[in-house]
This record gives structure tokens, C-alpha cells and sequence, in this order.
């Protein structure tokens, strides 16, 4: 009697350890769809064909933004993505507070709202058992970075120009 029960309690408890696991969104899967719906997902700026791990990558980078203007906050959201990347923001020469042969460089002060976005790496995607899809994930792919790009210029500043410069491609 307790072996005939028992099989269905282990499947129960399976199960409820299934949805622990599912509240994470680096690692759902059941609920995929439901949590994308619930972030707004999917985004304008993301390609169609996307993998399990990019939708949970920009599940996660949809969860963790909430806004900012800094350098960091959007290296937080490249590195979110799964992108290297090193943003200069450039300060025109000024007298009294600049030094000679310092970063600042001679020029227009409006450089000053232009950011140069240096992607490092391209982002390889590998297949991964238990996350991607046989017949329909590739086994490993380069994807360039179409989502940053999209994604920083919505969250930039209104007054800031964004450049992106790829590197090691």
C-alpha cells in the first residue's frame, strides 16, 4: 500500500520542486511564454527566431532594468544579454578643469552626449542539453548584436547618441 502511494507523492513532490525552479527565470521553461507575457515580451527589438537561453537571457534583462543613465547601469544591461562590452563617454577640453595631454580631447562640446559602444566578443550561442530544442536550435551559431543595439537605444537618454563599434568579429 505505502509503495503504490508513494510513487504518486514522489511524482507530487517532483512537481513542486519543478515550480521552485520555475520561479527563477534563468531557468524556466514550463512557463516561458507566461513570464514573457508577464515582462512584456516579445520586444520589437528581438529577432524572431530566437533560442530558449536568448528568451531567458532577455527575460532576465527585462526583469533586472529598471532604468538608469549611467555607464554602468548600461553595461549592466549589455552583460545582461550576454555581451562584453566597454562604453567611452567622450568630454570635450575644458579650460580650468582639463589637463594637457589628459582623455579629454580638443573639439565641439555637444561630443560630450555621444557614447561609443564597443561590443568586444560576438555573442556565440551553443546548444545546450535540457534547455535547447532538437530540430529547431542549431548547434551553434553568431548572432550580431541586433537586440543591444535596439534595446540601448530605447533606454538611452533623449539627448545621447549612441555608436556601436564591433570588435573581434
Amino acid at each position: 500500500m505505502i509503495e503504490a502511494k508513494a510513487e504518486s507523492l514522489a511524482a507530487v513532490h517532483a512537481r513542486g520542486d519543478d515550480l521552485a525552479r520555475e520561479a527563477n527565470p534563468l531557468y524556466v521553461q514550463e512557463m516561458l511564454p507566461s513570464r514573457e507575457r508577464e515582462a512584456g515580451l516579445p520586444d520589437p527589438c528581438l529577432p524572431g527566431d530566437l533560442t530558449i537561453e536568448e528568451r531567458r537571457l532577455h527575460l532576465v534583462a527585462r526583469w533586472r532594468g529598471r532604468g538608469g543613465q549611467t555607464v554602468a547601469y548600461f553595461q549592466g544591461q549589455a552583460e545582461g544579454l550576454g555581451y562584453d562590452v566597454a562604453i567611452e563617454e567622450r568630454r570635450p577640453f575644458r579650460c580650468g578643469y582639463s589637463q594637457c595631454g589628459g582623455a579629454q580631447q580638443l573639439g565641439d562640446p555637444v561630443m560630450r552626449h555621444h557614447w561609443y559602444v564597443a561590443v568586444h566578443e560576438p555573442r556565440i550561442n551553443y546548444f545546450r542539453c535540457g534547455q535547447g530544442r532538437c530540430g529547431r536550435d542549431p548547434l551553434g551559431f553568431v548572432r550580431r548584436a541586433e537586440d543591444l543595439e535596439c534595446l540601448l537605444s530605447r533606454v538611452k537618454p533623449g539627448h545621447m547618441a549612441l555608436h556601436f563599434v564591433y570588435e573581434g568579429i
